[in-house]
C-alpha cells in the first residue's frame, strides 16, 4: 500500500484546505485540521480510482522530507495519508 503526503493550510476564514503535491488535481476543504485525515484519505481514494477508470498513470509519492522542504508548505501541515482502494495499489 502506498503513502502520500497531503498539505494542509489555513484559509483567511478559517477554512482548511488539503491538496496534495503530487496529485494538485487532488483537493478538499474541512472546517477544522482534525478533519483533515478523513476528508485527505476519500479525497484522495477518489482521486487515484479515477486514474485508474481513465487508465492514467499514479505518480510516485514523493517522501516526507521532499514535501516538507518545499518552501510553498513551510507554514503548513504535512499529514501522511494512505492509498486505499483500486487494483494497482
Amino acid at each position: 500500500m502506498r503513502q502520500f503526503f497531503a498539505v494542509v493550510f489555513e484559509e483567511l476564514d478559517g477554512e482548511f484546505v488539503v491538496t496534495f503535491p503530487d496529485l494538485p488535481e487532488c483537493v478538499t476543504f474541512v472546517e477544522s485540521l482534525e478533519a483533515a485525515p478523513v476528508a485527505a484519505a476519500e479525497a484522495l481514494a477518489d482521486r487515484l480510482l479515477k486514474l485508474e477508470w481513465i487508465g492514467e498513470s499514479i505518480p510516485e509519492p514523493s517522501t516526507y522530507e521532499a514535501v516538507r522542504c518545499d518552501p510553498r508548505n513551510a507554514d503548513c501541515e504535512v499529514i501522511r495519508v494512505e492509498a486505499t482502494g483500486g487494483s494497482t495499489l
